[in-house]
């Protein structure tokens, strides 16, 4: 079943964003930031879950404006926030180079004014059995117009679920590919 994300499944969506991301800077900075970026998409954004058994097997997250999300969380991260993450960055330094990277291809990313979609994962345990065409059409269905997602280069296997289900390849810069669907 798929139902927008609370805060009672808050705790289990990040272990499974940890789970199938846990390459991303966001999860190697830590499950803390990860439950304090998913609140503020709960306040700001739309995030959906596919539940079953009290379990949540799949997410997708999106917001209306990406620039817009993105200012929002810099203004609800706290002095504390963004110390924590500069320790991380600190102790970590590959992550500075994807930092560094990470804040050109965002940049680019503000150019792009419409519905954008922010973090989606399904379970590997449940992978192939429809999980991510459903969460997906979800938002799909909700917008009107264009939506856009990103994914790495790398990422073949995301890259062509995006095609399967009708978005085309508008750019690939920084090591990711953006993707646009137009809903008529």
């Amino acid at each position: 079943m798929i139902e927008k994300l609370t805060e009672k499944n808050l705790d289990s969506l990040v272990e499974l964003h940890k789970q199938v991301l846990g390459h991303t800077v966001n999860s190697q900075i830590g499950g803390w930031f990860l439950k304090k970026l998913y609140g503020l998409t709960m306040q700001f954004a739309f995030c959906y879950v596919f539940i079953e058994e009290h379990k949540v097997l799949g997410f997708i997250s999106y917001c209306r404006d990406r620039a817009e999300f993105s200012d929002r969380i810099l203004q609800n991260l706290t002095w504390r926030d963004k110390a924590k993450i500069a320790s991380f960055l600190l102790s970590h330094p590959s992550s500075i180079v994807a930092i560094k990277k990470l804040r050109s291809f965002l940049e680019l990313l503000r150019s792009f004014s419409c519905p954008y979609i922010l973090t989606m994962g399904v379970s590997p345990e449940v992978q192939g059995r429809g999980i991510g065409r459903w969460l997906l059409d979800t938002v799909k269905n909700e917008v009107q117009g264009k939506v856009m997602v990103d994914t790495e280069d790398s990422n073949l296997r995301a890259v062509n679920f995006y095609r399967k289900n009708g978005f085309t390849m508008l750019l690939q810069k920084y090591g990711n590919t953006i993707l646009e669907f137009h809903n008529t």
